[in-house]
């Protein structure tokens, strides 16, 4: 075999050692934030952070850090993970539910209507959004959300209950 056939196999072998490593490392911190551990899962993961570049470890970085109540460093971490390409359900939840605490409506409506566009009829975006429209004071927005949202067949009685409640509210 030549030598250069043997370099480029040696060199694929070394990158999925070190992403089957990667997805240990993340698999043991998710394991410690499983289990409430935030120190252990804060060091496990910002350990792996400095190794390599992913989308997955920055927003686990960042909803640990929303657990324990640091919203500003987790804003940033969940911010660039969306920035590298994720988009999982509940990074377009936690996102914009950061962004509602810091006051920015615009871009946390923005960030839910981003998600709804690609988890379409999903009731915690379509319930958050409505939750934001009434803070912002616009009500047939609000109202028009909610509308939508009582009209799935397959929504939860807790989710139904609590969007009947806020829409008694806003008539």
């Amino acid at each position: 075999m030549p030598e250069k056939a043997k370099e480029g196999i040696k060199k694929e072998i070394s990158e999925k050692i070190k992403n089957i490593n990667a997805a240990i490392e993340l698999s043991e911190g998710l394991q410690m934030l499983q289990k409430g551990d935030f120190y252990g899962a804060d060091k496990k993961l910002k350990a792996l952070d400095e190794k390599i570049e992913s989308a997955v470890v920055k927003y686990y970085i960042g909803l640990n850090l929303m657990q324990a109540q640091e919203n500003k460093m987790a804003y940033e971490y969940i911010l660039k993970s969306k920035e590298l390409g994720y988009d999982e359900l509940n990074l377009f939840i936690d996102l914009s539910y950061i962004q509602a605490q810091f006051g920015q409506f615009k871009e946390a409506i923005e960030t839910i209507t981003e998600g709804l566009d690609k988890y379409k009829d999903d009731e915690n975006l379509l319930y958050n959004r409505a939750i934001i429209y009434t803070n912002m004071g616009q009500f047939e927005k609000a109202i028009e959300d909610l509308d939508t949202l009582i009209s799935y067949d397959d929504i939860t009685d807790d989710m139904y209950n609590k969007a009947m409640i806020l829409k008694e509210k806003l008539n």
